[in-house]
């Protein structure tokens, strides 16, 4: 957290255990939104949790957790810095779209050539053309309203 997070500048929300539940999508349609259907948000909702941390505290999640928040209102900022470590033999099937020089790059343990394969079915996001994911979300938000 670069900056405090509080419920007045819309903290991070989260669904416990829900990373182990079922995948869901982020599409209207054939459309990428970068939003779950309202029905299934409003069902989550019931069960989150606020993140709630001083800047400088740390906030580590399964990348599948149902996360989000409420726009920041307040006058304060809500900065945060986001970075993803996965499984050495967990390798992207998508490119990402805001590469680093740090991708790939092994923090504990040993590279592999061998992927870990599990029985699943994912839906790709649609690659954001600029920017990042919370561009694609904003735009949604906009054609919405």
């Amino acid at each position: 957290m670069l900056d405090d997070m509080t419920p007045e500048n819309g903290c991070l929300m989260v669904v416990p255990g829900s990373h182990r539940g079922p995948m869901y999508s982020l599409f209207d349609g054939e459309r990428f939104t970068g939003f779950i259907d309202p029905g299934e948000e409003r069902s989550l909702r019931e069960h989150e949790e606020p993140i709630l941390g001083r800047a400088g505290n740390v906030c580590l999640m399964h990348t599948r957790l149902a996360h989000g928040s409420e726009p920041n209102r307040s006058a304060s900022p809500r900065g945060l810095y986001i970075c993803v470590y996965s499984a050495a033999d967990a390798f992207p099937i998508a490119r990402n779209p805001m590469p680093s020089r740090n991708e790939g790059m092994v923090v504990r343990g040993r590279s592999t050539r061998r992927a870990r394969l599990a029985e699943a079915v994912v839906e790709l996001p649609e690659q954001p053309r600029r920017a990042s994911f919370f561009t694609v979300q904003e735009e949604a938000s906009e054609e919405a309203s």
